[in-house]
């Protein structure tokens, strides 16, 4: 199987979002904070102000990342030293530090299932091999296989925790699928012919099937039912797709200006919940969307918006069953976010080296780095 670099550089434009001004659709209240999805836990709550060891301090050739939250005050921290790497536990309330895994081969990165009962850690042994292990919250191996890969891309059942779909590319970025079952250890080579899927279900994936002899900048979305081996048509001109525990988002291509459309519906009905227009910032000859995040309980999106600079934004909420708009902050870059289970707060960064308090708008430093 194979994917074309254009296709390989629009997948990416996923990940990489860049914002929009809101549209008449989208109500903007900036004054009235709508708290019904920030689930407060009171110990949690103030360590903004308890932990005086913010920021952690370590040097920028060992440490590679935050990557991930074990639990609602719990962050993974990953450093890369040249015999070894090492991820460690550190809770952000107790200030307590601890190793949870340790490896002789560079890792990547650590994600989490929907639950966060397993966690999925991938090493890179060499150039053309990677390394899926998957770990408990105790740190016990469930899970571990070896694939001949030049790059991975993977994304966890949401509604079988124990699930895992697997692409890995090679240099030439040809590729093969897995759909690994963690609970027995078993595998199932190439199940559907598509590197980038979205779970919908337990039978279902969501994927853009971009046409590699005919470039373009947005392409069908389609739905396909691993039981029967049908896949079904559910959206033209898309050119970012995401899914949730109840809630499926596709971004579409409007016009050729850079008009977007998005578009949430319920997972099971595959009825539309609420849209929103916006208009999509470019990349050479792409369309770029911002990076965002969902609280699923509470029906809160949460997104970068462009403010008249290209390169200066708003972090606000939408609500999804109203379609306002709160501004949680001005004035910030668009980097990558990840919502603390409890939705509480955002780790924020490249490399997630920074933390935003949802309920109180303010950002802390986690890291800082020296030579």
């Amino acid at each position: 199987m194979r994917i074309g670099t254009y296709f390989f550089t629009v997948f990416l434009c996923f990940f990489c979002f860049a914002g929009c001004e809101s549209s008449h659709q989208l109500k903007e209240n900036k004054e009235t904070p709508d708290e019904r999805e920030l689930h407060s836990n009171e110990q949690t709550a103030s360590f903004f102000e308890e932990n005086s060891e913010l920021p952690l301090k370590f040097k920028e050739t060992h440490f590679h990342s935050v990557s991930e939250w074990k639990d609602d005050q719990t962050i993974f921290l990953i450093m890369n030293e040249v015999s070894k790497s090492t991820i460690y536990t550190y809770n952000l309330l107790t200030k307590e530090k601890e190793k949870f895994y340790e490896t002789e081969d560079p890792i990547v990165k650590i994600e989490a299932n929907d639950t966060h009962n397993l966690f999925l850690i991938h090493t890179s042994p060499s150039n053309y091999e990677a390394e899926l292990i998957i770990l408990d919250g105790e740190g016990n191996k469930k899970f571990e296989k070896r694939i001949e890969s030049h790059d991975l891309q993977y994304a966890w059942n949401k509604s079988n925790n124990e699930q895992l779909y697997v692409a890995a590319f090679n240099e030439d970025w040809t590729f093969q699928t897995y759909l690994f079952h963690i609970e027995n250890g078993t595998a199932v080579q190439n199940p559907v012919q598509a590197p980038f899927v979205q779970w919908l279900n337990n039978k279902e994936l969501a994927y853009i099937k971009w046409n590699e002899d005919e470039p373009a900048l947005s392409a069908p979305l389609f739905i396909y039912d691993l039981e029967n081996k049908k896949e079904t048509l559910f959206a033209e001109n898309t050119i970012a797709n995401s899914t949730f525990n109840k809630i499926m988002l596709t971004v579409k291509l409007i016009d050729e200006q850079g008009g977007g459309l998005y578009v949430f519906n319920d997972m099971k009905t595959k009825e539309k919940i609420i849209s929103f227009e916006t208009k999509l910032a470019s990349l050479y000859s792409e369309w770029l969307v911002p990076y965002f995040a969902l609280n699923d309980s509470s029906n809160a999106f949460y997104t970068f918006i462009s403010k008249e600079s290209e390169n200066v934004f708003k972090l606000s909420k939408i609500d999804l069953q109203t379609g306002d708009e709160t501004i949680i902050l001005n004035n910030i870059e668009n980097f990558p976010i990840k919502l603390s289970p409890n939705g509480r707060y955002l780790l924020y960064g490249p490399r997630y080296e920074k933390i935003i308090d949802l309920q109180k708008k303010e950002v802390k430093e986690l890291i800082e780095l020296s030579e």
